[in-house]
């Protein structure tokens, strides 16, 4: 008789951590969590559709994982717990895409920012964010240390430092 295959326990640790970082640093922002970015593709026959049915229409967009709207600007979150150097080029797309968004069109006079929020610092993603006018804030709880002793250390370490400027003058 086979044994049945364990399953792992999916967390949304990510989720949780943008969820949390949002509601303790921006308390009074009107926060769109999972925000659609981007244009919604047209239909021949639009004209006959509700306003509704022409939101689902644009389902298919790439998604911020959360847009704060403050009063003097806007501030696209993207977040992490284990770093991954794709989320600063997710971020950057999501920033193009912002102007095109026709949820946020009574917000497009506002300047826009782009932020990584993680649980770990990547000393090279800090310096190319940088070079893109993104701000990295590593962000802490008490239940993300925890969590990060539960996983395989590979995955839950800092890294190590490289300076890209020395590196690029040598």
């Amino acid at each position: 008789m086979a044994l049945p295959t364990p399953t792992k326990r999916r967390r949304q640790t990510e989720a949780l951590l943008c969820s949390q970082y949002v509601a303790e640093n921006y308390p009074h922002a009107r926060v769109l969590i999972q925000q659609y970015v981007g244009p919604i593709r047209t239909s021949e026959d639009e004209e006959l559709l509700t306003q509704g049915e022409k939101l689902a229409l644009g389902t298919g967009r790439r998604r911020a994982d959360a847009v704060l709207i403050l009063p003097d600007k806007i501030i696209v979150l993207e977040c992490y717990v284990h770093v991954q150097l794709g989320k600063l080029s997710q971020l950057m797309t999501y920033l193009q895409l912002l102007p095109l968004t026709p949820e946020l069109k009574d917000f497009v006079h506002l300047p826009v920012v782009g932020r990584l929020v993680g649980a770990q610092r990547d000393p090279i993603l800090d310096q190319v964010a940088a070079q893109q006018n993104i701000e990295v804030v590593i962000f802490q709880p008490a239940w993300i240390v925890r969590y990060l002793e539960t996983v395989d250390p590979r995955k839950s370490r800092d890294r190590g430092n490289v300076d890209l400027a020395l590196d690029k003058a040598q």
